[in-house]
């Protein structure tokens, strides 16, 4: 489902690439990546919304980073250039694109604390409203990239948010299935509801 859109990164030169490659450290001036993959049909929301994942989420000590191995820099760049095209698709305002880079089980977690979708809310959302490059959150580091087991992996984001003083640390837990990667977590992302 979800993955299809991970999947098309693979076939367009995206994240997946020979697990044995690279050298220690990060990609430190990687190019900036467009939103370049499918968004998530309406349809398939519903899917996983009707159909809650269990939860295997990994969670940390706040400022402790999750115990693992350290990922090599080309394995490392993969997973940075992942983030970079999650960045682009909410800097252009594609929810659903972004969408496209989660993975199922990550996405039907977010979908259940949103409390229902209707096909009113989707097409609202599905109408991107870029942020312009003012208005552009920025990875100002990618650093810490490290194997988490399983198929897993994990590294901390800083992020710059326009017109918040303080730059954003998150760590992104990424799951690769069938040697696609995509987004499983995202740990110290702000998450609040409106009335």
């Amino acid at each position: 489902m979800v993955l299809a859109g991970c999947a098309l990164l693979f076939l367009i030169g995206g994240v997946a690439r020979d697990p044995t490659d690279g050298d220690a450290g990060a990609t430190p001036d990687a190019p900036a990546l467009g939103c370049d993959v499918p968004a998530v049909r309406y349809e398939t929301l519903l899917e996983l919304a009707a159909t809650p994942s269990p939860s295997s989420v990994l969670r940390s000590t706040p400022g402790i980073l999750p115990a693992g191995k350290s990922r090599r820099a080309k394995k490392a760049g993969e997973l940075e250039a992942l983030t970079r095209r999650w960045i682009a698709c909410l800097n252009e305002g594609e929810l659903f694109r972004a969408y496209g880079l989660y993975t199922d089980e990550y996405l039907s977690r977010l979908l259940a604390r949103q409390r229902g979708f209707d096909r009113t809310a989707y097409d609202l959302l599905a109408t991107p409203v870029s942020a312009g490059k003012e208005g552009s959150t920025s990875l100002v580091a990618f650093q810490d990239a490290r194997d988490l087991g399983a198929n897993r992996a994990g590294a901390t984001a800083i992020l710059s948010y326009p017109g918040v003083p303080d730059e954003k640390r998150l760590f992104l837990v990424f799951q690769q299935s069938e040697g696609i990667w995509c987004i499983d977590d995202v740990i110290g992302e702000i998450s609040f509801e409106v009335p």
